[in-house]
């Protein structure tokens, strides 16, 4: 869980210097979502985020599911294709 306490402070220092998160400013169900549109749409959203590498780093520490820093991952593995 420190990988997750790591990321939630980066994610409050940069919201407290006026930088954009997306995953702060969007809809969360964009980064979990079933069809490919959107989870396009999400991984494009996460390449100018300022915690990417932290976001990417801790959730494949973490095994999670969804688009992290701007990778599509099934419990921590990069995959190119949603998990049914």
């Amino acid at each position: 869980m420190a990988s997750l306490t790591r990321l939630f402070t980066t994610i409050d220092l940069a919201t407290e210097r006026g930088v954009e998160v997306p995953c702060v400013r969007e809809d969360a169900g964009l980064w979990f979502a079933d069809d490919r549109a959107s989870l396009d749409r999400a991984k494009t959203l996460c390449l100018s985020c300022p915690v990417q590498e932290e976001c990417l780093a801790g959730a494949t520490e973490r095994g999670e599911t969804g688009v992290w820093g701007a990778q599509l991952l099934n419990r921590g593995r990069i995959s190119s294709r949603r998990p049914r």
